[in-house]
């Protein structure tokens, strides 16, 4: 596959992802889970919706989603990553007048909600950007904005040096947090290699260990104070790989 055809499918695959993932979305009680999907053997694109806090038409993106979304309209503005002008973007998917400023008027019929649902860092964004801070990102979210917004961004600077000072700063836009950080450079890595090894016997696990590797390394680049924490999170995630999902979240990582 030529490079294009994976920059193209990463965007495609995140976008596909969430909107997959959306009627599962934020059910926080396992039981209730297990119930809803029983034996099923597929569980994406799940219908009627059984997400408790917000629900939209199928194939719709969450609030996740659609700051991918943002990011892809101002790279293809701009042809390039501007701070400025993602914020602007950002704001124009979030802010008045949008899908999502429905919400307030929807919760006074209890939950579900028929609207669009932000989360706490873009709420946090949106206030900020109104009383005109440039510091826009939540100094205590960890949530996992930063991962699953910057396909566009990876898929654009794939193999460039400033990648992940790229991330970073999309990163802080909304979560102005060095866990988030971490994990979000750390998940940048992982998308990048798999856009540029051309080795195709290497396996996802091969790619983990690769950015492990990476993350230990005196000389890499934008060193974080939490890398090798985040080592340490990857290799769980190894030791857990022959483990299904919905026992190893619960054993290993809820209370991380």
């Amino acid at each position: 596959m030529d490079m294009k055809s994976r920059k193209l499918g990463c965007i495609l695959a995140a976008a596909t992802a969430d909107a997959a993932a959306q009627p599962l979305h934020w059910i926080y009680d396992l039981n209730k889970f297990r119930a809803t999907v029983s034996d099923a053997v597929e569980i994406e694109f799940w219908s009627p919706s059984a997400n408790p806090f917000y629900c939209l038409e199928m194939g719709k993106q969450s609030c996740y989603g659609d700051q991918t979304h943002a990011i892809i309209i101002s790279l293809a503005r701009k042809k390039e990553f501007n701070l400025e002008d993602q914020k602007q973007a950002t704001y124009k998917m979030f802010g008045p007048d949008t899908d999502y400023s429905l919400i307030d008027e929807a919760m006074k019929t209890g939950l579900p909600v028929k609207a669009a649902w932000r989360n706490g860092s873009i709420k946090y964004f949106l206030k900020k950007m109104d009383e005109g801070s440039k510091d826009t990102g939540h100094p205590d979210d960890t949530q996992i904005d930063g991962v699953t917004k910057i396909a566009p961004l990876v898929a654009m600077y794939a193999g460039h040096p400033d990648l992940l000072f790229h991330v970073e700063d999309v990163t802080r836009m909304t979560e102005d947090n060095d866990i988030a950080v971490a994990i979000g450079l750390a998940a940048a890595r992982i998308i990048e290699r798999c856009l540029l090894t051309t080795n195709t016997n290497e396996s996802m696990i091969d790619v983990v260990k690769y950015v492990m590797t990476g993350l230990a390394a005196n000389d890499r680049t934008n060193p974080q104070n939490l890398d090798r924490a985040v080592i340490g999170f990857l290799q769980e995630v190894i030791d857990c790989k022959d483990v299904p999902h919905n026992e190893a979240v619960p054993q290993r990582f809820v209370n991380s």
